[in-house]
């Protein structure tokens, strides 16, 4: 009973997003060939994409419309601006201002500018009429490829970015366990109040299963035990992909 929605900023060509989302039950979905004509200056833009300050003004209002509707929602949108190499923080308007330590950092720049605008919007989220019954995920994709910051965070740990802000848990909690971005789908169902503690090699980090490095004795950031052990399921991955005609 969801109403599904997606923003982005790139095209939704790139890595079949568009042709993942549509098939899987979202009733909205949009890329840059389609919010390109909705904003005032179409030639304001990056390389990717949309800048991430005009994704946030239009997830903005998406988001005033779904919540003046009654029906619960789903808003999924994906940033730009802090992709490699060298990121878009640079040509973003909102953003000339924000500088990390002496600016000389492109990458570093570009997500201290992200972590402004997605502040200011999850905030606005925390704080609006519906944040009582919402809740907020915040995450990355993939650890961050070659860039210019490559060095600096090989210097020490490298993890992905998870953070779930939920009413029901106003005083916070640190779940201290190796994972992978495989158990947010159940860890995020379970925290909106669905009995769900797996999905297929996810499950939900707030229960009590075994991750699949817990499973595998291994750290969350040794990928070659989980490649192995995942690149065995390749028939299964490839029934997957005639879908619909499963």
């Amino acid at each position: 009973g969801y109403d599904l929605n997606y923003l982005g900023g790139a095209s939704l060509e790139f890595a079949g997003k568009g042709a993942f989302y549509e098939t899987h039950g979202y009733e909205t979905v949009q890329g840059l060939d389609e919010l390109l004509p909705t904003i005032p200056d179409p030639a304001y833009r990056a390389e990717w994409g949309l800048q991430d300050d005009t994704l946030f003004a239009l997830a903005r209002q998406k988001l005033e419309k779904l919540s003046a509707q009654d029906r619960p929602f789903v808003l999924t949108m994906l940033t730009l601006d802090t992709h490699h190499p060298h990121g878009h923080g640079e040509t973003n308007r909102s953003c000339q201002d924000v500088k990390y330590q002496d600016g000389s950092n492109k990458l570093l720049n570009s997500v201290m500018c992200d972590d402004k605008l997605a502040a200011e919007f999850v905030q606005e989220a925390l704080d609006g009429p519906l944040a009582e019954n919402t809740v907020v995920v915040v995450m990355s994709d993939h650890l961050a490829l070659g860039n210019d910051a490559t060095d600096i965070l090989n210097s020490g740990p490298r993890r992905n970015l998870a953070m779930i802000f939920d009413p029901a848990t106003p005083e916070g909690q640190r779940v201290d366990r190796p994972g992978t971005t495989l158990d947010m789908g159940p860890t995020i169902l379970s925290v909106m109040g669905y009995g769900i503690d797996r999905m297929g090699f996810g499950v939900n980090l707030l229960g009590t299963s075994q991750t699949l490095p817990e499973e595998l004795g291994v750290a969350a950031d040794d990928s070659k035990p989980l490649d192995q052990h995942l690149l065995g399921y390749q028939t299964t991955y490839a029934r997957l992909w005639d879908y619909p005609d499963l």
